[in-house]
């Protein structure tokens, strides 16, 4: 019983993985399929973007192995230990990752809502930056946090 608030979030962690992945491969089936029809002029373009989509389910998957490991630490009462530590870290570099890879499509995102005249598609494209960020700060604030009440469980083994 005590393991059920962790399985939970290993089943919350496999559907926002497989979300993910989903979402990147039908903007990669879309771009694909589709640019060259509506957009001649830039179908050269569509490549390196529908590349760029399917590298970002390295990131997610990476991040969600991590996330295991992470519960898999908690599981075992090592929540705070420099493996958690590390764990955390990758989540947040994968997630940096996710970010730089989704920025790199944004002039493309331009390109298209300039031809089409929608001016929401470039926040949506913005949204696709800002949730990763917001994911990495906060793996980085429980970075430091992590490290902080190590660095205070450390203080007090040997005050003791």
């Amino acid at each position: 019983m005590n393991n059920l608030p962790t399985l939970l979030m290993r089943l919350v962690v496999i559907g926002i993985a497989l979300l993910a992945t989903a979402v990147s491969s039908l903007l990669a089936f879309i771009v694909y399929s589709g640019w060259a029809r509506e957009m001649p002029e830039y179908a050269a373009l569509r490549y390196p973007f529908v590349t760029i989509f399917l590298l970002n389910i390295l990131p997610v998957v990476f991040a969600a192995f991590q996330l295991f490991k992470l519960l898999g630490y908690i599981d075992k009462k090592k929540a705070f230990s420099k493996l958690s530590i590390l764990a955390v870290k990758k989540i947040k570099y994968a997630m940096l990752t996710m970010t730089g890879l989704y920025a790199l499509v944004l002039p493309g995102v331009y390109l298209v809502a300039d031809k089409d005249d929608a001016p929401g598609l470039i926040l949506i494209g913005m949204l696709f930056v800002c949730a990763p960020l917001s994911v990495a700060i906060f793996a980085a604030v429980v970075q430091g946090l992590f490290q902080n009440a190590i660095d205070l469980k450390s203080e007090n083994d040997l005050t003791v």
